[in-house]
């Protein structure tokens, strides 16, 4: 009966948001324009169908809707229209296709994203990254390259890196522009299909400045694989009966990640995810995880008179559920033999919301707040949570559900966009999380000063894990402001219906116990767009650092957990 009465909610709600969505995205001049002559793909009429079903989408799932608005400046339904009467002058599938991608840039979302079916990939044999504002290689695959770790590209085909970057910008969107820059960077030398739709092949002449100030052209060939994206001249809509989101229902709304296509493609960047750090190990480490299938790293190393531990976590994520008791027992023997503790997080793409509480946990010795989450409450949502508590479960999991669906039906059968901040950990459904501790009810976590160091690449769990250690007033935290990624991702595969491309959103916002305030935002408890400001800058994407391992940053860290254990 239940079920009944929430899909008459539903199908009502969606028929209204259907008629103001149309007003939003439709035009009189809908019969113009009806053929695109041959070989151009898809009418014009399918173009306007696909985008007009991912602004419906958005409308039904997506939700930081408000907050970008509140936050960015960007209306996201009310522009649609601007978007969709572009489409209007496309010529073919591909400047459809940049259309799409520009809306999608506009939500400065790190995991909205929009990925084509396509495998085609055109790549050369070195990396670039971006180094006190220049595009520098930082990786060198073929050693016979005439180039060197540190030069500078300044273009290729007469384009200036800075163009490059603004121009690529829009097929690589997140929260922050530094992190948006940084991910564009990985398009200069390794173009996906799925990302950036044009077809990159053939030579490419390439102006590079040397670490001397000695400039030279160098050619190279794009080496190709895969088959570029190509659409038909379809009668009817894609056949999504097998089209699908996560099943999955804890897995889903635990995904505080980067969409797989995406962090698949990140790995071009310098140790982007690695389990080892990024820089060279301090003189007289001792390491400890980080070999075999050890999931972490870390080690001890001597300085200032003290032992300082060192723990590398670079995804909020375990493929193995031993990893997790490998991690418990790692920090409390840490506790036992260090006076200090760094743990690096940085260029982590995030994971899952248990384990960024199961690791903060090792971390207090006193109860702390989570982030929550506000959801978009979908009936989707709730019919998936029903079905859920229709099955055996243990009871600690029936609560947990019983406690989101009544949440999410109360915002649902009230009209609110978004719920009440929740907790997503079935763990702890409440906004306090209680500390580990042994058989005895004694807490057993790190109990010393702990530095812990971010970056502008940090991201989604990579962002969760370092509010609320700082909302504790736990840890201090050196690096970059964090890339702003605040919310758990849906996704769903070949949902446009002609385009058959995939697709996804964000469903919440992370809402932190404390507002944070900077440069770019004066306050604010929400983590999208935001991100995470460090108690101490470091920019750690220097020459310097890159040229010697970054020694320095090693020592900058290291002054500041010394500094730490001695007041």
């Amino acid at each position: 009966m239940l079920r009944k009465v929430l899909s008459t909610i539903v199908v009502f709600v969606c028929l209204v948001s259907g008629i103001y969505l149309t007003a939003c995205c439709c035009s009189d001049d809908d019969d113009d324009n009806n053929d695109n002559g041959p070989n151009t793909g898809l009418t014009i009429e399918q173009r306007l169908a696909d985008f007009e079903h991912l602004v419906h989408m958005v409308n039904k799932y997506y939700g930081p809707i408000a907050w970008k608005e509140e936050g960015i400046g960007f209306d996201i339904l009310g522009s649609a229209s601007d978007f969709q009467n572009r489409i209007f002058d496309t010529q073919n599938d591909l400047e459809f296709l940049e259309i799409v991608f520009d809306y999608i840039a506009n939500f400065q979302d790190g995991h909205t994203s929009f990925s084509l079916p396509s495998d085609y990939r055109a790549s050369l044999d070195f990396n670039v990254d971006l180094y006190e504002g220049k595009l520098l290689v930082d990786t060198i695959y073929d050693q016979s390259l005439p180039l060197e770790i540190g030069s500078e590209i300044v273009t290729m085909d007469g384009e200036s890196a800075e163009e490059m970057i603004d121009r690529f910008k829009m097929y690589m969107p997140s929260g922050s522009d530094l992190c948006t820059r940084r991910w564009a960077t990985t398009l200069v030398t390794h173009r996906a299909q799925q990302m950036l739709p044009e077809i990159t092949s053939g030579d490419v002449q390439i102006l590079v400045r040397n670490l001397d100030g000695g400039e030279k052209t160098v050619t190279m060939t794009w080496k190709t694989s895969g088959t570029p994206y190509f659409s038909g001249h379809y009668d009817n809509p894609f056949d999504q009966t097998g089209a699908s989101g996560y099943d999955d229902l804890r897995d889903r709304l635990q995904r505080i990640e980067l969409p797989q296509t995406r962090r698949d493609f990140l790995i071009n960047l310098y140790k982007y995810g690695h389990r080892a750090p990024s820089f060279d190990l301090p003189a007289g480490f001792n390491q400890r995880l980080g070999s075999g299938t050890d999931e972490f790293f870390s080690g001890t190393y001597p300085a200032g008179g003290k032992t300082i531990g060192l723990l590398r976590v670079p995804k909020m994520y375990v493929n193995r559920s031993s990893s997790l008791e490998t991690l418990a027992t790692e920090i409390v023997e840490l506790d036992q033999i260090t006076d200090g503790l760094v743990i690096d997080i940085m260029d982590n793409p995030g994971g899952e919301v248990d384990f960024c509480n199961y690791l903060s946990r090792y971390l207090h010795r006193e109860q702390f707040a989570q982030v929550l989450f506000a959801l978009r409450p979908t009936m989707e949502i709730l019919l998936s949570i029903q079905d859920a508590l229709e099955t055996d479960m243990p009871d600690e999991i029936r609560a947990y559900y019983e406690y989101l669906y009544d949440q999410i039906y109360e915002a649902f059968t009230t009209d609110k966009t978004l719920t009440d901040p929740i907790s997503l950990d079935y763990n702890a459904l409440g906004l306090m999380m209680e500390p580990a501790r042994d058989d005895q009810g004694n807490p057993i976590g790190y109990s010393k000063p702990i530095v812990v160091l971010i970056n502008e690449l940090s991201i989604s769990g990579g962002d969760y894990f370092p509010a609320t250690i700082k909302d504790s007033g736990r840890a201090t935290l050196v690096g970059k402001r964090t890339a702003g990624g605040g919310g758990h991702i849906v996704g769903y595969e070949y949902e446009l219906p002609y385009t058959e491309a995939s697709i996804s959103l964000t469903g919440s916002l992370m809402v932190r116990s404390q507002s944070e305030s900077g440069s770019d935002f004066p306050g604010s408890f929400y983590i999208e767009n935001v991100g995470v400001y460090p108690h101490i800058e470091y920019d750690y994407q220097n020459l310097d650092d890159l040229l010697h391992g970054g020694q320095k940053y090693v020592a900058f860290f290291t002054e500041v957990i010394l500094e730490k254990i001695n007041e």
